[in-house]
Parts: C-alpha cells; structure tokens; sequence
C-alpha cells in the first residue's frame, strides 16, 4: 500500500473518532485535541475498552469485552458524554425513563455551570427520575454528569442517598467510575461497592500503568487489587507494551509473573518509548537481534512516526550504525511532517482542522542523519 494511501486511511479514521465524539452534546465549547492526544488516539490500543457485556469472568480476570480498534482516549472512559461510547440491553431489562431534548438540555447545562442545587431543584421540579437516561444508546444516566474527575464525595453520597444505581444491568457505572483513575473515586469505590473494587480493580491497574500513572497504581495495590500472571488476556499486555513508557510499570507487572521480550522493546521503539526501550534492553532483551519485514531496530526506529534523537542516539550507543538509507527515509519522513486538513462536519454547520501529527522531529532527526552520514 502506499504511503500516500495509509496516510488518508488515517485521515479518514481520525476524522470519524472526532466526529464521534463532537456530537452535539451541549459542549461546543469543545476544542480540537492537542497533537500529543491525537497522536496517541491514533498509535495505542491502550484506550479502547468497550463497556458492554464482560467477555471473560473467571476468578481474577477482567470483566469486560477487551481492546477494540475504535482507540475511544483513556481519559473518555468512565468519564464519557450523554453521547459517547455503547451499551447493550440484557434481555427484557427493565430501563428508566429517557430524558425529553429539553430536559437533557437543562441538566447539561446545569451540570456544566456547575449548579449543583439548581440540578436537584430542576429534578424535583420536574418530577425526574433520578435515574433517568439521557441517551438511549449507551443509557447514560443523569446524575453521572456530577461523577466525573475530581469526584465531589459529598455530591456523589447524596446521589446514593436518593436512589442512584451505579450497578444497573446496563451501564456498570461503578466500573467507569473505577477506570477513571480518580483518587477520591477509588476510595469512594472501594468503601461503597467493594466488590465492583475486587472484580475490576486488575482493569483499573491495567489501564493506570497505560497512563503512566503508578501513583494510581500504587493506590489500587494498597486497596488489595492484583493481577497474576494469568489476569490479563495477551493483547493487554502487548497494548501496556505500546502505550507504556514507564519502567516502574512494566517492574510493577514483572513482578506478578509477567515477562517482556523482543515485541515489548519492538513496540517500544515503534512508538517513540526510549525510557522503556531502556528498560527492556537493561533487562535482558538482545536489541540486535530484533527485525521486522528484514529491518533492524535502527531501521525501524527511523521510519517510526514519534522517533526523536535520543532514540537514534540510543540505538546507535549500543552497536547500530546510520546508513545512507536511513538518510533516505529521514527526508523522506520530512513530507508527512505536521500535514492539515480541513474537514466539515456532516451536518455542514461547523469547520474543523485535524493534524497528522507524524513524524514531528522529522527535521531535526534529518539533520541529525545528515551529519552523521556520508553522502559522498
């Protein structure tokens, strides 16, 4: 396939995940992300947990349908909008009422200025069940809105005290909640629903080490979560090795049973990890020895859209030399650097620009090679 085309098919999916999360929720005062997010949207598998039904219960496994290839952000889960993300109905379950366009307009603007008792007041006022959906796709309820990151407990307890279910059969909102990676959130979790803690809390590991969180982590262990070496399905962990660039984490997980070998310091280089990559080579992992379609690590390295000096340098330190195809590459990484476009939405009423964000120290890295190439 040519690159012109891959470069396209990533337009193409960059613009459907935007357009998917820009629907109209309320929120226009929403920003296009920032080229760190849309890159990461795009390279990492970290993020794209669905939360319909579990796909594996077992003792110690994670409940849940696994990785998809939608790349939802990490930060969106369990913290998603009345129009983000899906859920399934079990069969003939009993749901809450929906909310009217008006209602659903009201309570997103109060929840937005912040006017917690304007929202209560409005809920009386308009007799609503506070379990209420606003979204009758992946039914999300009303008073999620006031659960998000940094969780208020006193707001969250009073929610309790008046009926709210964070375990409906539809919506695990505890679970979403768990995932977050909220302090305050897990300890309101864990006193409240321990068992959701102890179903899911491997999940929340998980996907604190893919925000390169260990804090989190730390956290999470001291409530008794913990993963075996058994716990997690093996594109879990190949996703840890592509969106984690913190040594404390993969140490964390080494030390549950957990081993990291050639792919882990394969994808590290692939996604621009130099801190792992290091971690990975120092921990017994042969860097020469790795190859992909007859390309070393260096080659690898240079065409990798999110490769910086330092991983050059790295590479080089331990045996690898640059050649003048690596030249060729580097210049030629130089037309796909920081390229824009601008797509409209389908409605035609707004505008928005999306980056491909690749390669952006091509220049630098081309005049690094540059120097350390001979062109003669």
């Amino acid at each position: 396939m040519k690159r012109s085309t891959v470069i396209c098919i990533i337009f193409a999916a960059t613009v459907t995940i935007y357009l998917a999360l820009h629907a109209d929720t309320g929120h226009q005062d929403q920003q296009v992300p920032s080229a760190q997010t849309t890159q990461r949207k795009a390279e990492s598998d970290v993020d794209a947990y669905h939360t319909t039904s579990p796909q594996r219960t077992t003792e110690g496994s994670i409940s849940r349908t696994g990785l998809s290839t939608s790349h939802v952000p990490a930060d969106a889960v369990g913290n998603d909008t009345p129009e983000t993300g899906t859920s399934q109905d079990p069969p003939d379950a009993a749901q809450p009422p929906l909310l009217t366009d008006a209602q659903r307009r009201a309570v997103i603007a109060l929840a937005r200025d912040k006017n917690w008792n304007g929202f209560l007041s409005y809920l009386d006022t308009e007799k609503i069940d506070i379990n209420a959906r606003l979204n009758d796709s992946n039914h999300f309820r009303a008073f999620e809105l006031w659960l998000r990151k940094p969780l208020n407990r006193e707001h969250a307890e009073r929610l309790l005290s008046m009926g709210s279910d964070l375990t409906p059969p539809d919506r695990n909102i505890a679970r979403l909640m768990l995932l977050r990676g909220d302090p305050e959130t897990v300890a309101f979790i864990g006193d409240r629903f321990p068992e959701t803690l102890k179903d899911n809390g491997p999940e929340a590991l998980l996907f604190a080490a893919l925000r390169e969180d260990t804090s989190m982590m730390e956290l999470l262990m001291s409530k008794g979560v913990y993963a075996d070496s058994a716990t997690y399905l093996p594109r879990d962990i190949e996703s840890l090795e592509k969106g984690c660039n913190t040594p404390e984490a993969f140490e964390c997980f080494k030390g549950m049973g957990y081993t990291f070998g050639e792919r882990a310091a394969k994808n590290a280089i692939i996604h621009g990890h130099l801190e792992a990559l290091t971690y990975h080579a120092e921990n017994g992992v042969d860097v020469s020895t790795i190859e992909e379609n007859e390309k070393n690590a260096l080659d690898l390295a240079v065409e990798a859209s999110q490769t910086d000096v330092a991983m050059i340098r790295y590479l080089e330190s331990r045996g690898f030399e640059l050649q003048p195809r690596h030249l060729a590459q580097a210049k030629n990484n130089v037309l796909y650097e920081n390229v824009t476009t601008t797509y409209e939405s389908p409605d035609k009423k707004r505008k928005f620009v999306v980056r491909h964000h690749s390669h952006p120290h091509a220049r630098e890295i081309l005049a690094y090679i540059q120097k350390r190439v001979s062109t003669d």
